[in-house]
């Protein structure tokens, strides 16, 4: 029986529930037919979420694990493509790997300016970097990842690309068609002039939060975590249905809130019946 499905019908058992996400370096398995595949389907968007959204993901850019849970610094997961300060104050796009930042090809009107940030891989062939810029814009059909951010102002905007991919900011008082006609004015009519492809030290605006989805996903892993500990018949007790229904998403959550960090002048009362899992 599934601890979270219980026995509805048509549940299958092939694969096994990782106690903590494999994402975050999970090994540890519960035993086979202790989650439905179904259940098991619910959560992988919601652990994609908690993996590339939340503040958690911060820190696994930077400090690991990898993909899968690999510490192999060539499987580093990367942030979002996001927006960046550079130290000339001009906004770029680029992403965290490990512990270091990361710029891509970018186009970026800064007031009355045009700026081109050549990607990190490019530094070395800043000329190459724009001719390759422009090639790709040529071929923009207007399909775009769309990135906010609070520091581009009224006309700016920002043009990204990155494995083939576009991505754009665009300022408050900006829409995409303007964007693309100055866009396409400046790499038709404009040479590069001089590059400059070394800058150092950029500063990242990385816009995660946490929310209902990856709290589910911290609640699921508590009770995992249970299940481990105490066994099926324990978890399967009705008092933890009310906190399932959450977590697969039946019902909504009032009692869910983030703890503020705790400090030796900040100790945190908890209910005398609750559970813990550190």
């Amino acid at each position: 029986m599934c601890i979270y499905y219980g026995d509805m019908p048509g549940l299958t058992y092939n694969k096994r529930e990782h106690i903590f996400p494999a994402g975050l370096g999970g090994k540890a398995m519960l035993p086979k037919g202790y989650v439905s595949d179904q259940a098991n389907e619910l959560f992988s968007p919601l652990e994609a979420k908690l993996m590339h959204d939340s503040l958690l993901s911060v820190s696994r850019s930077l400090l690991g694990p990898g993909k899968r849970g690999s510490l192999n610094p060539q499987k580093a997961s990367k942030s979002k493509i996001c927006v960046l300060k550079k130290s000339d104050d001009v906004l770029s796009l680029g992403y965290v790997a490990g512990s270091k930042g990361y710029y891509i090809n970018s186009l970026s009107k800064h007031s009355t300016q045009f700026v081109f940030t050549v990607a990190t891989e490019q530094h070395s062939s800043p000329q190459q970097a724009w001719d390759d810029f422009k090639d790709i814009v040529s071929k923009f059909s207007g399909k775009y990842t769309s990135i906010q951010s609070n520091d581009v102002k009224q006309n700016e905007w920002i043009f990204g690309i990155y494995n083939g991919k576009y991505y754009v900011v665009l300022g408050p008082e900006c829409c995409v068609e303007t964007m693309k006609r100055e866009l396409l004015r400046i790499i038709t009519t404009s040479k590069s002039g001089p590059l400059n492809h070394k800058i150092s030290h950029p500063v990242f605006d990385i816009p995660q939060t946490e929310s209902d989805l990856t709290g589910r996903v911290y609640a699921k892993v508590a009770i995992n975590v249970l299940a481990a500990l105490k066994g099926e018949e324990y978890i399967n007790h009705n008092r933890f249905l009310p906190i399932k229904d959450w977590i697969l998403g039946k019902s909504s959550s009032e009692n869910y809130t983030q703890l503020p960090r705790v400090t030796s002048e900040n100790k945190l009362k908890f209910p005398e019946f609750c559970h813990w899992c550190i």
